[in-house]
C-alpha cells in the first residue's frame, strides 16, 4: 500500500540512485513488490550503477527456486530482455547455468534466450553446465541448439 501511495503522489519509479527500486525488489526476492512495480510502468531493463538489470540480479542472487521462478516469469512476461549481457558479457542464461538453476535455464530457453551466447572469456552457458557437472542443464541447452 505504501508504494502505491508514493507512486500516486508522484514518486519517480524509475529513479535509480545506485540501485533502482525494481533491482532492490529482485535482490530481496520480493515477488509482490516486483509485480507492483512492473504494473507501474517501470523501465524493465534499466541498469544499476554496476550495469546489471533486474533479471540478472534476481538470477544471480536468489536462493529460493520457487520465488526465483515467479520473479523471472514476471520480468520476462513484462518484456525483460533475456539476452542482455553484463560487463563480463554474461547473459541471464550464463548466470542461470553458473548458479545451477535448471528451471530458469529451461524457462529462458523457452523464451528465446540464445544458448550459444559467448561471454568476454569465450564461454557459453553450456561450458558452465559442463564445468558444474549439471547434465540436466547441458541436455536442455543441447535440446535448444547449443554448440558443443
Amino acid at each position: 500500500e505504501m508504494i502505491d501511495l508514493l507512486i500516486d503522489y508522484g514518486a519517480d519509479v524509475n529513479f535509480a540512485g545506485q540501485i533502482g527500486y525494481l533491482h532492490k525488489a529482485c535482490l530481496f526476492d520480493n515477488v509482490r513488490m516486483v509485480k507492483i512495480l512492473l504494473n507501474k510502468g517501470l523501465e524493465i531493463d534499466a541498469r544499476d550503477i554496476y550495469g546489471y538489470t533486474p533479471l540478472f540480479i534476481v538470477i544471480s542472487s536468489s536462493s529460493n527456486e520457487t520465488t526465483l521462478k515467479m520473479i523471472v516469469e514476471a520480468l520476462v512476461t513484462n518484456g525483460a530482455n533475456v539476452d542482455t549481457s553484463d560487463h563480463d558479457g554474461d547473459t541471464p542464461l550464463h548466470m542461470a547455468s553458473i548458479r545451477k538453476h535448471p528451471s530458469i535455464v529451461n524457462y529462458l530457453l523457452e523464451n528465446g534466450a540464445d544458448p550459444n551466447a559467448i561471454n568476454n572469456e569465450g564461454n557459453t552457458p553450456y561450458h558452465y553446465a559442463i564445468w558444474n557437472e549439471q547434465k540436466q542443464l547441458a541436455d536442455s541447452l543441447l535440446k535448444y541448439g547449443a554448440d558443443v
